[in-house]
Parts: structure tokens; sequence; C-alpha cells
């Protein structure tokens, strides 16, 4: 069986069954591939760049948190990336990246808050919040 891991020697994420460490039960997705690990490799500026050693798309909290847990455990840098508006490359790690654009759920809106995912941006949720204040039409 195949499964996705971190080799503790080499410290670098593997695809394969022998040798590594398991990583949690994920509801979303962790990335190895080129092409995803580049589409977050550089800062909003264009002035910074890193490539991160793997991506994480968390389809949960959990996600989240069980990742969290495991690159502590072994000590991998892990930054959070919303729609990467940084300029000077805050959000970028060499080692997990979080993209927390797949979080994206708006749960409730009130007349002076808002409970969002972090993943949420200002379009969606001011689109929601206008279709929320509008009259019923009939």
């Amino acid at each position: 069986m195949l499964v996705v891991g971190f080799d503790v020697v080499s410290r670098s994420w593997v695809a394969g069954d022998s040798g590594v460490e398991v990583l949690p039960l994920l509801d979303g997705e962790l990335l190895l591939d080129e092409a995803s690990r580049g589409e977050v490799s550089q800062d909003a500026g264009r002035y910074l760049s890193q490539t991160p050693q793997a991506v994480l798309r968390p389809g949960s909290v959990n996600d989240v948190q069980a990742m969290i847990r495991f690159c502590r455990k072994h000590e991998i840098t892990v930054a959070a990336r919303g729609l990467a508006n940084t300029t000077h490359g805050q959000g970028l790690v060499g080692g997990l990246l979080i993209d927390m654009r797949s979080l994206n759920t708006i749960h409730e809106i009130h007349e002076d808050r808002a409970v969002v995912d972090a993943g949420a941006d200002w379009l969606q949720l001011t689109t929601a919040a206008t279709r929320e204040a509008s009259p019923r039409r009939r």
C-alpha cells in the first residue's frame, strides 16, 4: 500500500511504505508535486521566494491541528497562507505550507460580526453579507 510519510533520517517528505513515519489521516490532501509547491513559493510582491517541501490543503481544522502536531514532533517549520498578500516573504517556508484557501466556509453572519474559516476572503464575505441583508423576494 502506498502511503505518504516523512523520512526522519533524510528529513524529507516521501511517497512509499517502508522506513517512514506515517502521516495522520487527513480530510484534505498533502501535495508534494513541483507544480503545487511552486504555486505557493512567492509572496505577493514577487520580491522573495521559497519553495516548501510540502503543501497541505486542509479539508478540516482537524487536518491543521494534526499536521502541526506532526511537524512539531519532527521539527518541521510550518507557515499558514491565505491569499498571500504579504510582500516580504512572511508566509513563505521551506517546510510545510498550509494553504488555508480550502477552509473558506462562512458559518454565521450577524450585524456586528461574522464567523468564518481562515480561508474566507473579503469578496466572499461581503457577497454573503449583502445577500443576508437583502430583503427576501417572492
